[in-house]
């Protein structure tokens, strides 16, 4: 018998937001109203001495290796052995989609700071078979009654969840289908849904980080999207990364200024090798 697509649920209209995942205390959590923005960190060029490292390189690799550790030094103490890896994953995933700008590239890694800790933390956990399963159950293609919540868990930089949020990041990162089944009764799913595991794998992760944002893919919120929130060519830290946070999640108050506070630090240091590293060709 040939295998039929299973279908999965159209991504929502560009004019609602999907479900956010809970706050702490469980309770879904709605963004600010506009007024509520913080204001973003003041405006700070490129300091002489960033100039100076940006011009004192001896070749493309040692100034990469530079970047990574001036980035690790501003990484917490606990995150930094994860980071090694979940660092260059996602400088690589935003070079190959032609993302080069500091503000972009810094929410990036605050991102995936906030979110699971460099990758510390790649698979949700923290609770029981049964929590997953009433929490994340019967939502965005999740089936009411299984454990699509559990197998659907939070995975990777961004701790996606819920398995229509998975076979979307699957199409967007174009991933092959995979036929399941045996004996007739096989069918073809997308590949982070048959094999949702694969999304805490580092080099994918970092590409589903990347591709998700740019894309919006997280949230379908207008207002968060990146050329709305982040435009290209602004000093690091004049850009409101406080409601860019909603590109990912709705927005709890203390991640939101967290994800603004990190996004800076990194957007300071990435600055100081826009030319030498993120985008050499550009003068």
């Amino acid at each position: 018998m040939a295998a039929s697509p299973v279908q999965f649920p159209v991504p929502r209209s560009a004019d609602s937001s999907l479900p956010p995942r809970a706050s702490a205390a469980g309770a879904p959590v709605s963004p600010p109203a506009v007024g509520d923005a913080i204001r973003p960190a003041k405006p700070r060029g490129v300091t002489l001495r960033d100039a100076v490292r940006d011009t004192g390189a001896s070749s493309g690799p040692d100034r990469r290796s530079a970047l990574v550790t001036a980035l690790l030094a501003r990484v917490p103490a606990a995150d930094r052995a994860a980071a090694k890896t979940a660092i260059p994953a996602i400088l690589d995933a935003a070079q190959k989609v032609g993302s080069t700008d500091p503000n972009r590239i810094g929410y990036l890694l605050a991102t995936a700071q906030t979110e699971s800790d460099f990758g510390a933390n790649m698979t949700e956990g923290g609770h029981s078979k049964e929590w997953f399963n009433a929490n994340y159950g019967g939502e965005d293609g999740n089936r009411p009654g299984t454990n699509d919540g559990y197998a659907y868990r939070g995975r990777g930089y961004v701790q996606t969840t819920r398995v229509g949020r998975y076979a979307e990041l699957s199409r967007a990162l174009g991933l092959p289908d995979v036929t399941t089944g045996e004996r007739g009764k096989t069918k073809v799913e997308p590949a982070l849904v048959a094999n949702p595991e694969r999304l805490a794998q580092p080099e994918l992760a970092a590409k589903a980080l990347v591709v998700g944002v740019q894309e919006n893919l997280f949230t379908h919120n207008p207002g968060a999207r990146l050329d709305a929130t982040i435009p290209t060519g602004r000093n690091p830290g004049a850009v409101d990364f406080y409601h860019a946070r909603g590109i990912v999640n709705g927005i709890v108050k203390d991640q939101a200024e967290a994800i603004a506070r990190h996004a800076t630090a990194y957007a300071r240091v990435l600055a100081g090798y826009r030319h030498s590293v993120l985008d050499p060709g550009q003068k």
